[in-house]
């Protein structure tokens, strides 16, 4: 009977752990995300393009100014002021963003096609033999 109350205790103990991370994650964590201490409202970084390992460009909102950063592990170089209006909207059907089910359609797709390629080749060659003869 003890180890039943033991398995029976630690079971509502792991079900009440789980139920309290489950609320974090839902409702809490959502409420604190970007509110972190020391951050501020009229700054934040837009975009960051890596040009070597320890090199990148930084797009920053600073208020309505953009500023264009050129950043290294020695320097912070402000390089240009971009106005609001040169600035294009993220495409979201963009090259960087697609559909896990299209790409993995299309590595499917890649794959099959592997095994087919080199019977279609030696199909072709074979036609190509008999149309000479």
């Amino acid at each position: 009977m003890d180890n039943f109350q033991a398995f029976l205790q630690i079971s509502v103990s792991l079900v009440f752990v789980l139920a309290l991370l489950f609320l974090f994650t839902r409702y809490l964590l959502p409420f604190y995300a970007g509110r972190r201490p020391g951050s501020r409202a009229n700054m934040r970084v837009v975009d960051r393009l890596a040009l070597g390992v320890r090199i990148s460009l930084c797009l920053v909102k600073v208020g309505k100014r953009y500023l264009l950063l050129g950043v290294t592990p020695t320097r912070v170089d402000c390089l240009a002021e971009i106005s609001g209006e040169e600035l294009q909207p993220a495409d979201p059907s963009g090259p960087g963003v697609a559909d896990f089910a299209g790409l993995f359609q299309k590595s499917r797709e890649k794959l099959m096609s592997w095994g087919r390629t080199g019977s279609r080749q030696e199909e072709g060659e074979e036609a190509g033999m008999r149309d000479e003869n």
